[in-house]
């Protein structure tokens, strides 16, 4: 009989649950309460947009050959005019290129499909 009493449980089952939850949502809602609050101080901040930073622009906007770290290449004497029409050219031919690359795939698409058995 003292035994029975030794492993009586101090919680009912509904309690158990209620302390399960309890304990789910805790665990759950820290880390969402923190990321509600870093992105309220960041909206609190009202940083201008990436693509009007002086970072960005400087790099459009200064020479290429100045150093600041510019990624790409481009010959010197060589008109920006130029480059840029050749660039164009470039996306004229790949868009051609690619809708002929598209015909050829619905062609084969469309055609009957040998099985072996």
């Amino acid at each position: 009989m003292e035994d029975e009493e030794c492993f009586q449980p101090i919680l009912s089952s509904q309690e158990e649950d209620n302390f399960q939850q309890l304990n789910t949502v805790s665990i759950v809602s820290i880390p969402l309460l923190l990321g509600v609050e870093r992105v309220m101080k960041f909206n609190r901040l009202r940083p201008s947009p990436d693509v009007t930073r002086d970072e960005w622009l400087s790099s459009f906007t200064q020479d290429s050959y100045s150093g600041m770290g510019e990624i790409g290449y481009r010959q010197r004497g060589k008109n920006l005019e130029e480059l840029l029409e050749k660039q164009a050219d470039l996306i004229r031919y790949l868009k051609d290129h690619n809708v002929k690359l598209s015909h050829r795939i619905m062609l084969l698409a469309s055609q009957p499909r040998v099985t072996q058995a």
